[in-house]
């Protein structure tokens, strides 16, 4: 889960000293920030950054050998939330939509790597 901070207009994200940090760990969102959303406004562009990182951690987590394991077993299921912490609202990634959407009562996690069907091993002759 990612918390949303609202820094004001006028600084620079780059420049602020808790994201300087954050994207020295994050080059990946850096780049996709930069590549996807040049040009937005200040507000926007922190939202962006923001989302487009939890979606680069439910990536990573899944490399993970445990957790791939795991999620090919249908033993895991990644959720990606992100949380503003000036107005309380969470919102979660859906897949099918392609977007952050209003957390309800129905929770849904990402879809894993595509994986096979269990089916009875075969030899090969």
């Amino acid at each position: 889960m990612a918390v949303h901070h609202r820094p004001g207009p006028a600084d620079s994200l780059e420049q602020l000293p808790a994201a300087k940090g954050w994207f020295s760990h994050a080059e990946a969102t850096k780049r996709i920030v930069k590549h996807k959303y040049n040009g937005l406004p200040f507000e926007e562009l922190w939202l962006r950054a923001t989302q487009e990182n939890v979606l680069v951690q439910m990536n990573h987590i899944s490399t993970h050998p445990c957790v791939a394991m795991r999620l090919a077993s249908g033993d895991v299921h990644i959720y990606g939330w992100y949380y503003d912490i000036g107005t309380g609202l969470v919102l979660q990634y859906d897949q099918a939509a392609g977007r952050f959407m209003e957390l309800g009562a129905d929770a849904r996690a990402a879809a894993p790597l595509p994986t096979l069907a269990a089916e009875p091993a075969t030899s090969v002759a």
